[in-house]
């Protein structure tokens, strides 16, 4: 068929005693395909056989008689949205008939990435998987594009250049890369490994060299299938590849084994000239080393393929004296935990030394904005960035702004995000739980928050109070996890006083300045912090802000509940 992108066949697979081909690990530089063929070779000749992924992504789609068969709300929409396709060679042509192709629409703004498994089962980054139902007798695999389901309903992605990947692997295990790297056993999430920076561009924002073993910097692509040990306890080992010329090797049940090459800073420049056998383990492999692949030969012996300037065949030694540590229980203590969280914190405090306190304008208006969910009103230099990434390879942005008129504050948000008023929850007091909402912290009136979003069709606003004079012990509102507690001396509705409004991706509230217990005068300066929580299926999924950026816990009620005024920025009123 007309080419899938700028790659052809690569990954050899041998399945019931055929040769296939796939494209699926040299398709993107720093991320999995997001669409993939698979060929198989006969005679010598790697023969077209299946495709599939983002309709978008195959030119052949958007000409005639193809073009009309996409569905009707992708030709509406201009084709700026995600549409799955699948075609299968089911005539054995190896060319492209209308009657061989069936489309997906998809909710969301990514229809993810694609694995090909050994058994040559599609698996998304959703973990949405297609099994071949049959093959013909050439060996063609048929798929039912209407069978594609998700392993794990509701899974979520830090979209970036880099990450975003799903495999399956042995003993039910079903590995997520990105951030975090996360394994889910027959379902069921059973670790997480932190990845803080995934992907290329994040990696610009990260520390230059790990700052503490196992630490993954600018974790982008997978190098190919798992490959197994002969020998030694490691059992199944995948391969992620690092922005800053490192590759890290993990095993499926989620223990961190090694990096593969050195840093910029412990290792050594590639040999000038090539030598068998040769000892390359303290070699860097140059940043930006994006196409290394990783293989198992039929007698057991594993290979990378790397390179920048050149193209090289690596045997990896040593896998097979891997040996597990004996099995031990830790004893987490809340004292532990204390310990832990003022780490966090440290090194969030660090991190704004280092930059410098950021600063807020509160533009003091003459006329009040109309809270209409139209931000026309507001001057687009006085938003703060809250959060930006690439989704789908487009960057994205959730900004924020405040102002007052009057007697009343006001915010507004301009985010690619248009479910940020998404919450599922029923009770007032949790919504930071249970999905998307607009939050607002304030340094005045014992230390607040106040959190916007609507519930069951309705404008829901929650004031919390920290400190309040005279709050006796039994009144204060506890959040609690098994370990600890956190106390708001009030949690108020405010609902009433709050005015929302939104339009797709825009979002407008204001509140009475006396319900916050503030002034806002010219020149007046306050703290505080302006951010959003995104949230899916009823559950909070992120915490973003514009100047806190140590908001990553979204599974521990009393840190998403606690306030860290030592952590906010600067909010000037100024006309």
């Amino acid at each position: 068929p007309a080419n899938l992108g700028y790659t052809g066949p690569q990954t050899p697979i041998d399945f019931d005693g055929r040769r296939y081909l796939t494209s699926a690990f040299n398709t993107n530089p720093t991320n999995g395909a997001s669409t993939v063929g698979i060929w198989i070779l006969r005679d010598q000749v790697a023969v077209p056989a299946t495709a599939f992924g983002d309709a978008r992504n195959w030119p052949l789609l958007s000409k005639e008689p193809f073009s009309s068969l996409r569905p009707a709300t992708d030709k509406r929409e201009k084709r700026d949205k995600p549409v799955l396709f699948l075609w299968c060679d089911a005539n054995e042509d190896g060319g492209v008939q209308p009657d061989e192709l069936s489309f997906k629409e998809v909710n969301g703004y990514s229809s993810g990435t694609t694995y090909v498994t050994r058994d040559l089962m599609l698996i998304n980054s959703f973990t949405e998987q297609l099994k071949p139902v049959r093959f013909t007798p050439k060996g063609v695999p048929i798929y039912d594009l209407q069978q594609f389901k998700a392993l794990i309903p509701g899974l979520t992605h830090r979209f970036t250049s880099g990450g975003g990947e799903a495999f399956p692997a042995e003993n039910g295990w079903t590995i997520v890369t990105g951030g975090p790297m996360r394994g889910y056993r027959n379902g069921e999430l059973a670790w997480t490994y932190q990845s803080r920076w995934p992907g290329l561009h994040p990696s610009h924002e990260a520390p230059q060299r790990a700052q503490a073993p196992g630490e993954m910097i600018g974790t982008t692509r997978l190098l190919g299938h798992t490959v197994k040990p002969k020998a030694g306890e490691a059992g199944e080992l995948w391969a992620v590849n690092g922005n800053a010329g490192v590759i890290y090797l993990m095993t499926t049940d989620g223990l961190f084994v090694s990096t593969l090459g050195r840093d910029r800073f412990t290792g050594t420049p590639w040999p000038q000239t090539a030598e068998r056998g040769a000892d390359l383990s303290n070699v860097w492999f140059n940043d930006e080393h994006f196409w290394p692949t990783i293989n198992q030969c039929s007698d057991g012996s594993i290979y990378l393929v790397i390179g920048k300037n050149h193209s090289s065949i690596v045997r990896v030694d040593g896998l097979d004296s891997i040996r597990r540590l004996p099995e031990q229980a830790l004893n987490v203590t809340p004292e532990l935990l204390a310990q832990a969280e003022s780490y966090r914190l440290a090194q969030e405090k660090l991190r704004q030394q280092n930059k410098g306190r950021q600063s807020l304008s509160i533009t003091l208006r003459d006329s009040a904005p109309v809270v209409d969910g139209n931000l026309n009103e507001w001057d687009p230099a006085r938003f703060v960035t809250i959060y930006s990434d690439k989704y789908d390879r487009k960057p994205v942005k959730i900004e924020g702004a405040l102002a007052v008129s009057g007697d009343r504050l006001f915010a507004a948000f301009n985010a690619f995000d248009k479910d940020l008023l998404n919450n599922g929850g029923d009770t007032l007091n949790m919504l930071f739980k249970t999905g998307g909402a607009l939050d607002l912290m304030l340094a005045a009136n014992g230390n607040e928050r106040l959190l916007v979003t609507r519930m069951k069709n309705k404008t829901a606003a929650v004031l919390y109070r920290q400190k309040v004079e005279g709050t006796s012990a039994d009144k204060r509102v506890p959040f609690a996890s098994p370990t600890r507690s956190v106390y708001f001396d009030r949690v108020d509705d405010v609902s009433d006083s709050v005015q929302l409004a939104s339009s797709p991706g825009a979002y407008e509230f204001s509140i009475p300045l006396s319900i916050l217990g503030i002034t806002a005068r010219e020149g007046e300066t306050l703290f505080g912090d302006i951010g959003v929580l995104r949230g899916q299926n009823g559950a909070t999924t992120q915490r973003l802000y514009w100047h806190n950026k140590a908001t990553s816990i979204t599974a521990d009620v009393p840190s998403e509940a606690m306030l860290t005024p030592q952590l906010w920025g600067e909010m000037k009123v100024v006309k």
